[in-house]
């Protein structure tokens, strides 16, 4: 019986290890050109560094080393892997984050 605990414990341990080996950090650089919305608060036109974890449920947007919002965002599938880093927008409201090279995306409807 001990035997088995200490298996189990061990188990355990090595799979508490690889927990941040399954974290992902995905981060791009995409540009606006013309002022964009995300769940309300205005982007202007420029160039951002977008961050996000598969961890949380959050995003950063970044522009010029500061971070200029970061919102709730919950992670989607693609049905293919995306060809380019892209906003996807309605009209002037930023909806998703696609990711060059990755199969899932950033919603960002609330």
């Amino acid at each position: 019986m001990r035997v088995h605990v200490n298996h189990l414990l061990a188990v355990l341990a090595v799979m508490a290890l690889a927990v941040p080996a399954w974290a992902t950090r995905v981060a791009t650089d995409l540009s606006l050109d013309q002022p964009a919305k995300v769940q309300g608060t205005l982007l202007q036109p420029g160039n951002y560094h977008v961050i996000a974890s598969d961890q949380d449920n959050r995003v950063k947007f970044m522009r010029d080393n500061k971070v200029v919002a970061e919102l709730p965002a919950h992670w989607i599938n693609l049905a293919r892997k995306a060809d380019y880093s892209a906003f996807v927008k309605n009209g002037e409201e930023i909806q998703e984050i696609d990711f060059a090279g990755k199969a899932m995306a950033l919603d960002l409807r609330q």
